[in-house]
Protein backbone atom coordinates (compact mmCIF):
# COMPACT_ATOMS: atom_id res chain seq x y z
CA UNK A 1 0.00 0.00 0.00
CA UNK A 2 1.22 3.47 -0.88
CA UNK A 3 1.66 6.11 1.78
CA UNK A 4 2.43 9.75 1.08
CA UNK A 5 5.93 10.95 1.97
CA UNK A 6 6.23 12.94 5.16
CA UNK A 7 7.97 16.29 5.42
CA UNK A 8 11.47 16.22 6.88
CA UNK A 9 13.00 19.62 7.74
CA UNK A 10 16.49 20.26 6.35
CA UNK A 11 19.47 19.78 8.62
CA UNK A 12 20.86 23.05 9.99
CA UNK A 13 23.68 24.63 8.00
CA UNK A 14 27.23 24.09 9.26
CA UNK A 15 28.48 26.76 11.62
CA UNK A 16 32.23 26.89 12.27
CA UNK A 17 33.39 26.97 15.89
CA UNK A 18 33.30 30.39 17.49
CA UNK A 19 36.83 30.14 18.83
CA UNK A 20 40.02 30.21 16.80
CA UNK A 21 42.34 27.21 16.92
CA UNK A 22 45.36 27.67 19.17
CA UNK A 23 48.45 29.09 17.53
CA UNK A 24 51.21 26.52 17.56
CA UNK A 25 54.50 27.38 19.16
CA UNK A 26 57.49 27.97 16.87
CA UNK A 27 59.58 24.91 16.09
CA UNK A 28 62.61 24.41 18.25
CA UNK A 29 65.82 22.69 17.32
CA UNK A 30 66.32 19.39 19.03
CA UNK A 31 69.76 19.35 20.64
CA UNK A 32 70.60 15.82 19.51
CA UNK A 33 69.95 16.52 15.82
CA UNK A 34 71.13 20.10 15.36
CA UNK A 35 74.65 19.30 14.16
CA UNK A 36 73.48 16.45 11.93
CA UNK A 37 70.88 18.65 10.25
CA UNK A 38 73.47 21.38 9.71
CA UNK A 39 75.77 18.82 8.05
CA UNK A 40 72.99 17.70 5.70
CA UNK A 41 72.09 21.29 4.82
CA UNK A 42 75.76 22.00 4.11
CA UNK A 43 75.96 18.96 1.82
CA UNK A 44 72.80 20.09 0.01
CA UNK A 45 74.14 23.64 -0.34
CA UNK A 46 77.37 22.31 -1.82
CA UNK A 47 75.49 20.07 -4.29
CA UNK A 48 73.12 22.88 -5.25
CA UNK A 49 76.12 25.14 -5.81
CA UNK A 50 77.62 22.51 -8.12
CA UNK A 51 74.35 22.23 -10.09
CA UNK A 52 73.87 26.01 -10.24
CA UNK A 53 70.89 26.29 -7.91
CA UNK A 54 72.61 28.10 -5.04
CA UNK A 55 75.09 30.96 -4.94
CA UNK A 56 75.00 31.86 -1.26
CA UNK A 57 77.39 31.18 1.56
CA UNK A 58 78.07 27.55 2.48
CA UNK A 59 77.02 27.87 6.11
CA UNK A 60 74.63 24.96 6.75
CA UNK A 61 71.60 27.18 7.41
CA UNK A 62 68.22 27.14 5.71
CA UNK A 63 68.07 30.73 4.49
CA UNK A 64 65.66 32.31 1.98
CA UNK A 65 68.14 31.91 -0.89
CA UNK A 66 68.41 28.21 -0.06
CA UNK A 67 64.62 27.80 -0.09
CA UNK A 68 64.39 29.61 -3.43
CA UNK A 69 67.04 27.33 -4.90
CA UNK A 70 65.31 24.23 -3.55
CA UNK A 71 62.00 25.36 -5.04
CA UNK A 72 63.60 25.90 -8.46
CA UNK A 73 65.47 22.59 -8.33
CA UNK A 74 62.35 20.67 -7.28
CA UNK A 75 60.36 22.29 -10.07
CA UNK A 76 63.04 21.54 -12.69
CA UNK A 77 63.32 17.90 -11.58
CA UNK A 78 59.51 17.42 -11.45
CA UNK A 79 59.59 16.79 -7.71
CA UNK A 80 56.98 17.90 -5.19
CA UNK A 81 57.78 21.59 -4.72
CA UNK A 82 58.18 22.24 -1.00
CA UNK A 83 61.23 24.50 -0.72
CA UNK A 84 62.53 22.09 1.90
CA UNK A 85 65.00 19.23 1.90
CA UNK A 86 63.03 16.07 1.12
CA UNK A 87 64.28 12.52 0.52
CA UNK A 88 63.50 12.98 -3.19
CA UNK A 89 65.58 16.16 -3.26
CA UNK A 90 68.49 14.36 -1.60
CA UNK A 91 68.23 11.62 -4.24
CA UNK A 92 68.15 14.13 -7.09
CA UNK A 93 71.29 15.80 -5.71
CA UNK A 94 72.90 12.42 -4.94
CA UNK A 95 73.35 13.39 -1.31
CA UNK A 96 73.36 10.54 1.20
CA UNK A 97 72.14 11.60 4.64
CA UNK A 98 73.67 9.35 7.25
Amino acid sequence: MYSAPTYQPQAPAYQPPATKPPVSAPLTTLPGNANKFKEIVLQVQFAMLAYGYYTGELDGTMNPEMRTGLTKLQSDYNLKVTGTITPETLNALRVVAQ
